[in-house]
């Protein structure tokens, strides 16, 4: 029970912790200065396109005051080539640190066809689960005491 709360709280830090990942977004009405406990937001104006923590993009995007723009490795086409490559290769490949927990907040919390949602979804996990292999099998090739590991990509 107690290692299923920690890994709970894990996971949970991960979302937190991609939610000040920065995003890009497109303001499409006008947005008032609003002061927050950690600062504040705005204003925005029609047409700006700004860079801002996915919360803040999530939170305008709900009330309808922008749209997102997704990043480059969270589309079709660049997880099928970056699963084509983790899969042919031996070394992790670089993609962004969160990307797990940043895609599954920012795809929870977007207008998708519910196709498309479950797409992204299952190409995010297929990703996850051939690099936790990939690592998994390089763990088991240890021997002795070891200090630390450094794991690249």
């Amino acid at each position: 029970m107690e290692t299923r709360l920690t890994l709970n709280n894990q996971i949970q830090q991960f979302e937190f912790f991609s939610e000040y990942s920065l995003i890009k977004i497109r303001i499409i009405k006008n947005f008032p200065k609003v002061y927050l406990i950690v600062g504040k937001i705005g204003p925005f104006k029609n047409g700006d396109i700004i860079e801002t923590p996915l919360w803040i993009a999530v939170l305008l995007f709900k009330s309808n005051y922008c749209r997102i723009f997704f990043p480059n490795w969270l589309k079709i086409k660049w997880l099928e080539k970056k699963i084509y490559i983790e899969k042919k290769t031996e070394n992790l490949q670089n993609i962004p640190f969160n990307y797990l927990e940043f895609g599954k907040i920012l795809i929870a919390n977007n207008k998708f066809k519910f196709h498309l949602k479950n797409s992204l979804l299952a190409l995010l996990e297929i990703i996850y689960s051939i690099r936790f292999l990939k690592i998994w099998r390089c763990l088991k090739k240890l021997n002795g005491f070891i200090n630390a590991i450094k794991l690249d990509g």
